[in-house]
């Protein structure tokens, strides 16, 4: 009874530290590789020397990559972390000679094992010093801002931005971005051992810049209703919504108002002339009276002409006028609409004019 209850003591005791031991030799926790696996990883690490001896790098790769997988020993792993080297994967070839220089020891070890651990040991110090580093800076955003960094595509933590980046040597695509900033990417060349510096201007994208300014057509209001009338009181109703028949029929309106006004005042002064020279002020007029007279009812026509040319302009306007304003009360769907705009020219003797409402 009393050895039966030792031994249900101590089994949780060995069961404790049988898992301490396999934490601390993780390749003693785990099943040996089986005589099958072994002659595998025989046959890939050969392959990998006669390609890395033909300058093969990438078909050794593959080949070491697959050898350590199976065996994961110090051998493999030098093995592999020497060949990421010859291709400057250098980043990778130091943490993989790391990996193999943190093994456990294993009792007994083989020579080939203590070698291989010695030249990972070796490979990691030397790379050290090969590997470059890149400082990242991101100017334009608020340092509140949410800085979003990519290397070849690859998304980095924000600490990137306060040490430098170490990376493999060649050409590298940097890429920044942030909320409301347009993206900013640029090209590096990082050489061995080099310490490279990067700098991404972020200016604010066209969407923010067109979301603080005000609408094009509250800006057109505004320079509207700045806008002086012509005719006093509100705006004149010929704004750049107006009616062409606007523009044309006081043109005409006008051009017409002043030809008549020019030539009635010449048939005036014409006449009075005619009667000076033939009629001597009076009644009865010299031989000649009638022809001279002739010629300055020409006059008195073309100033007729030149009135009615303007009754037909401004009454053109009118028109152009009242469709503007009815167009724009019904777009508008207010009160306006409901109001009946008259219109009608008065015309007199060496005059012209307008009267109407709204």
């Amino acid at each position: 009874m009393a050895s039966d209850r030792f031994h249900r003591r101590l089994r949780p005791t060995l069961f404790a530290a049988a898992l301490a031991l396999g934490s601390l030799y993780p390749h003693a926790a785990l099943a040996e590789p089986t005589a099958g696996e072994r002659e595998t990883a025989r046959a890939l690490m050969n392959e990998g020397d006669r390609k890395s001896a033909a300058k093969d790098y990438a078909g050794a790769l593959k080949a070491y990559q697959g050898a350590h997988a199976i065996m994961s020993v110090p051998s493999t792993g030098a093995a592999l972390a020497r060949t990421q080297a010859a291709m400057l994967l250098l980043v990778e070839a130091r943490d993989t000679a790391l990996q193999v220089t943190r093994m456990p020891v294993r009792p007994n070890e083989s020579a080939p094992f203590a070698k291989a651990r010695t030249a990972a040991e070796k490979l990691a110090q030397e790379l050290a010093t090969r590997i470059p580093s890149l400082q990242i800076t991101v100017q334009g955003p608020p340092p509140s801002a949410d800085v979003r960094i990519t290397f070849d595509g690859q998304a980095l933590p924000s600490t990137v931005l306060k040490f430098p980046y170490k990376a493999n040597p060649g050409r590298h695509n940097v890429a920044a971005s942030a909320g409301g900033f347009a993206d900013a990417s640029r090209e590096v060349d990082l050489r061995e051992g080099e310490s490279a510096s990067v700098i991404l201007s972020l200016t604010a994208s066209a969407t923010k810049t067109a979301a603080s300014a005000p609408p094009k057509s509250e800006t057109q209001a505004a320079a509207r209703s700045d806008t002086p009338s012509l005719l006093g009181g509100e705006a004149a109703d010929a704004s750049p919504g107006a009616s062409p028949l606007v523009y044309i029929g006081f043109a005409v309106g006008g051009a017409g108002l002043i030809a008549g006004s020019v030539a009635g005042v010449l048939h005036l002064s014409r006449v009075a002339q005619v009667k000076d020279d033939y009629c001597a002020g009076g009644t009865s007029c010299d031989p000649g009276f009638a022809k001279e007279r002739d010629q300055a009812m020409t006059l008195a026509t073309a100033s007729n002409i030149g009135f009615a040319v303007a009754a037909v302009g401004v009454g053109v306007g009118i028109i152009g006028l009242a469709t503007s304003k009815s167009a724009k009360a019904s777009s508008t769907g207010g009160a306006a609409a409901a109001n009946t705009a008259y219109w009608e020219p008065v015309v007199g003797v060496g005059s012209i004019g307008v009267r109407g409402g709204f």
